[in-house]
């Protein structure tokens, strides 16, 4: 595992990132390669999506502008910028990794995976047809299109942060606010859950600017303005659980619905909360239950599902 900052005039100014494992210095070749987009947390958070490298998938992840390792300075914590800075971010890191012909699946959670659905869009095609070209699948979890109560998480009322919030971004657009989250909310291992309260790059700190960005952008892909759309050979898998207090997750399925490829797929959990990755066994009711899938099981059909499209 390698950790590189990211300082070009394509890539983000400030962003942490790692791969796993280092196939370059083995001389081998992976199958495929998963970039995760990570966001409001430590990277590293994510450590057991490092097993798909056990796979012969490469995987390489990045903190976010803002946030974990790319804001060790408290005054850029929360700093990720407007959704014309968050798209160009995603551009710049896709820019960053091999151009060796092996399929690119591009992997975001919760806030990150609605970037990755609204960066998959027709509507964010500014000239960058070839990177997303680049891309064979888009793997999204527990994404951010509707939050649950976010009136419990910020100092502020709602109205305020939709309403208000605009323009104190464009006049002060790095002024920062809490953005904490309960974190019995993400799964029920109550060990990850501590380790997400314990992670010192745990900041729980957003902008007015970047939090304005957040809402439009999940407001534009329940509604249809903006919709995720294929280039030439792609596929999209979209995961979530019916539990969640994070994030919606009817408003995920809907979206799910009205996508227009040819190739998608879904894992609707039952039961489950957030952070799908870090999941225990739980039955549709949310209660522990040996024999029922977990966390490596989702990851197990996310292997399968990654290689069987490397395939084709």
């Amino acid at each position: 595992m390698s950790t590189t900052a990211m300082a070009t005039d394509e890539a983000p100014e400030s962003s942490a990132w790692d791969s796993f494992p280092d196939t370059a210095s083995q001389g081998d070749k992976p199958d495929g390669n998963v970039a995760w987009h990570v966001t409001d947390d430590d990277v590293k958070l994510y450590k057991k999506t490092w097993r798909l490298a056990q796979k012969d998938i490469e995987v390489h992840s990045w903190d976010q502008r803002g946030w974990g390792e790319s804001a060790k300075d408290p005054k850029a914590r929360g700093l990720t910028g407007g959704t014309d800075q968050v798209m160009s971010d995603i551009t710049g890191f896709i820019k960053m990794l091999p151009q060796d012909n092996v399929p690119l699946f591009l992997y975001g959670h919760s806030m990150g995976g609605g970037q990755v659905l609204y960066w998959s869009s027709q509507e964010r095609r500014d000239g960058d047809e070839d990177v997303r070209a680049r891309v064979r699948g888009y793997v999204v979890e527990s994404p951010l299109i509707k939050p649950v109560h976010w009136s419990k998480y910020f100092p502020p009322a709602w109205w305020f942060i939709r309403g208000g919030g605009r323009m104190i971004g464009k006049v002060s657009p790095k002024t920062q606010l809490e953005i904490k989250v309960d974190a019995s909310h993400l799964t029920h291992d109550d060990a990850f859950n501590q380790e997400y309260v314990a992670s010192p790059l745990v900041h729980n700190m957003g902008s007015f600017t970047g939090m304005s960005g957040m809402f439009d952008r999940g407001d534009d892909l329940y509604s249809g303005k903006v919709t995720p759309q294929e280039v030439g050979k792609q596929s999209i898998l979209l995961m979530w659980g019916t539990a969640d207090k994070v994030v919606e997750p009817e408003p995920i399925e809907q979206v799910f619905e009205k996508l227009p490829w040819q190739d998608k797929q879904s894992f609707k959990k039952m039961g489950w909360k957030h952070v799908l990755h870090s999941e225990k066994n739980i039955d549709a009711e949310g209660n522990l239950v040996e024999g029922y899938d977990s966390a490596e099981d989702l990851l197990n059909d996310l292997t399968s599902w990654v290689l069987e499209k490397t395939a084709n």
